[in-house]
């Protein structure tokens, strides 16, 4: 009986914890109370003998035995969870279980319903995507065939050309040569090279020793004739030039150049004079030229001669009035001088080869007028030289 006080106890238990109904837990007190009387009661003895075979019968623990016992093991699982905090037990699989075992054991499960042969299952058949229809290439057109060649037509014969013509000559610049110019080599030399220098420039200094170098490569051939390419507003390389011509009055004109290019400074009056008095030149003459600027007119002139031909850079060298390309050297000067005298025709003199030659006049007749009424103005009026300049304040 003390087993079947557990039992009822435990019961008890799942009913509280709402594990049983009210009519479960009557119906399994019932069960649980009459299996305990049946179990006192001994059974009557049979007649007969009793089959080798055959096995005893234990109704208890056939009806109750193994559920019971299944029973009390989840129970004890369970009720170990929440027995200290009275807490409710979460459904989780072990209490799922249970309910499914005691449900069982109030209601036979039903039977297996026999499967029903499945519905029929639409088969749709799967699109099929048309194929690109295959590219046709278009027929290899028919060989044409060629006409039979005719006869050959006799080509115009075409005129002869007219020979080119000759083409273009150097451009010649009308430079002239005066008898008061600096000149080394004969005047009838058929290669005539003016040299537009200055004492200042060192690039002037530089090529000064070429011209010496070609008087006595080409000896007879070639004349050298020194134009001063002198700058306004250096009073001293104007002075320099003065000296020069004075000094070629008395015939040293290319050995004072000489000591001038030499000198990496243009000097002063005092070093001009000192020049020329180590070429033992008169220095009353010479002094008399300087004071009284005999020869800056000469000077200047050729300084304006230099802008009419275009003769721009320094040192600017012209071989029979045909200039110079390209570098400022012995050279391209020597290179020029050999095509001259190549070319040259004969016969003519120098004066006759830049006859035609190009020159910008630069004190001709006026070719235009301004009004100058109503403008600031400096000199005298109607002076013969009208310089008009357009100008602003930036």
């Amino acid at each position: 009986m003390i087993g079947v006080a557990d039992e009822l106890k435990k019961l008890g238990q799942l009913k509280a914890d709402g594990l049983l109904t009210d009519a479960e837990f009557e119906t399994q007190k019932s069960k649980l109370l009459q299996d305990a009387d049946e179990a006192q009661t001994p059974a009557p003895a049979e007649e007969g003998p009793v089959p080798s075979d055959a096995a005893p019968s234990d109704n208890t623990f056939q009806r109750f035995g193994l559920p019971l016992l299944v029973l009390f093991f989840v129970v004890g699982l369970a009720v170990g969870k929440t027995w200290n905090d009275g807490q409710e037990i979460p459904s989780d699989e072990t209490t799922d279980w249970l309910k499914n075992k005691m449900a069982a054991l109030k209601d036979p499960p039903p039977e297996p319903k026999k499967k029903s042969d499945p519905a029929p299952v639409a088969v749709v058949a799967p699109t099929v995507k048309p194929s690109p229809a295959p590219v046709v290439e278009p027929p290899a057109p028919a060989p044409v065939a060629k006409p039979a060649p005719s006869a050959p037509v006799a080509k115009p014969v075409a005129a002869p050309k007219a020979a080119p013509a000759a083409a273009k000559t150097d451009s010649v610049w009308k430079v002239p040569v005066f008898d008061a110019d600096g000149q080394l080599g004969p005047k009838n030399a058929p290669a005539t090279v003016v040299l537009f220098s200055n004492f200042e420039n060192s690039a002037c200094k530089s090529f000064a020793p070429n011209v010496r170098r070609l008087v006595k490569e080409y000896g007879k051939k070639v004349r050298v004739v020194f134009k001063h390419k002198v700058i306004p507003a250096s009073a001293d390389g104007i002075l320099a030039s003065e000296a020069a011509l004075a000094a070629g009055a008395q015939g040293k004109f290319w050995e004072y150049h000489d000591k001038l290019m030499a000198d990496p400074l243009v000097p002063n009056r005092a070093g001009l004079e000192a020049m020329a008095q180590g070429l033992g030149l008169k220095m009353g003459p010479f002094r008399k030229a300087l004071d009284k600027n005999t020869y800056r007119l000469q000077a200047l002139k050729d300084g304006l001669l230099s802008n009419t031909v275009a003769a721009h850079s320094m040192p600017n060298i012209l071989v029979n009035g045909v200039r110079t390309t390209g570098d400022k050297s012995y050279e391209v000067m020597k290179a020029l001088v050999d095509k001259q005298l190549a070319t040259r025709p004969k016969g003519k003199t120098y004066d006759q080869l830049i006859a035609g030659g190009k020159s910008f006049e630069q004190l001709g007749p006026a070719v235009g007028g301004f009004d100058t009424a109503n403008s600031p103005t400096l000199g005298k009026a109607g002076a013969r030289v009208q310089v008009v300049v357009f100008e602003d304040f930036q």
